[in-house]
């Protein structure tokens, strides 16, 4: 298992951020003390979160708030006062990259909970997806995209971002997974399959957060594969349908209501997504819609 090593910006005034990034190396460093083989944080401090600071670390904390949207669409989080510095290293950084190190996931809750529609999930997932891009950008990559509920405007989701790699053939997709892990993931041992409309199944790596204060689900796939063109073509129906959206609203919730976890969620979803994936079809002929 390589040493794995966060990466995390501390943003702002340098007579603020230099105190507040030795403060967290202190704390991560005793707090991690007792685990020689985990890497320790790095911190580093930067004047203003941007592309390129979100780009080329694990997460971006501004020591206060920052007025401008480019700015804030930059930033992962704000600290205030010394509580949220100790809260940060124990409840985040420490259990972070020691699951990472251990090529652990996160604890995750395992029943669906749906949450009114946050416009913040869209600026997450560009934050992840420039991560994906700097760690992957020596391997062949098609695209990265954010998928999924959270990447449509105006539908509850679970608080789960997910996103998905899509790599010239499956032959591709160990090498991508692992430069992609490097980002703050972990690759999901055993074989995994994305089904289709039709009911087919096709094989993908998964990746997930080891970062509690982040959800994340990541799947690599094919660019050859069906379900790899149908997850975007849903995502963009959606966005363009209101219906539509309204019926998935709809089944989301009552599926939420009433399934006992995650899995079967998930699955009693199946049947809803291939009807609307086939009149999904009839709207890309009409509108002209492409990858």
């Amino acid at each position: 298992m390589p040493r794995r090593t966060l990466q995390v910006a501390v943003c702002g005034p340098t007579n603020t951020a230099q105190p507040i990034a030795g403060t967290l190396t202190r704390l991560a460093s005793d707090l991690l003390r007792d685990l020689p083989d985990v890497a320790v944080p790095i911190f580093s401090v930067a004047d203003h979160p941007s592309a390129s600071v979100s780009a080329n670390h694990h997460l971006v904390v501004a020591t206060e708030q920052e007025q401008s949207a480019e700015a804030t669409a930059w930033t992962d989080l704000s600290l205030e006062d010394g509580a949220d510095v100790d809260d940060l290293v124990s409840s985040r950084l420490v259990p972070w990259v020691t699951k990472w190190h251990n090529n652990r996931r996160a604890p995750r809750a395992q029943v669906a909970v749906l949450h009114d529609p946050d416009p913040t999930w869209v600026d997450t997932a560009t934050r992840l997806i420039a991560r994906l891009q700097t760690h992957t950008a020596q391997t062949r990559v098609v695209r990265i995209d954010h998928i999924g509920s959270t990447s449509v405007s105006g539908l509850k989701a679970k608080n789960l971002i997910d996103i998905q790699i899509m790599v010239p053939t499956d032959q591709d997709s160990p090498t991508v997974a692992e430069a992609a892990a490097a980002a703050g993931f972990v690759v999901v041992a055993g074989e995994w399959f994305g089904k289709d409309k039709s009911g087919n199944n096709h094989p993908e790596t998964v990746l997930v957060d080891c970062d509690p204060g982040r959800p994340v689900n990541i799947n690599v796939r094919a660019a050859d594969v069906p379900v790899a063109r149908e997850a975007l073509l849903f995502r963009d129906w959606l966005g363009a349908n209101q219906l539509g959206r309204q019926e998935y609203e709809a089944l989301k919730l009552e599926l939420a209501s009433s399934s006992q976890d995650i899995d079967e969620y998930g699955n009693r979803k199946e049947a809803f997504i291939s009807l609307a994936l086939a009149r999904a079809e009839g709207w890309a002929s009409m509108t002209n819609w492409q990858l």
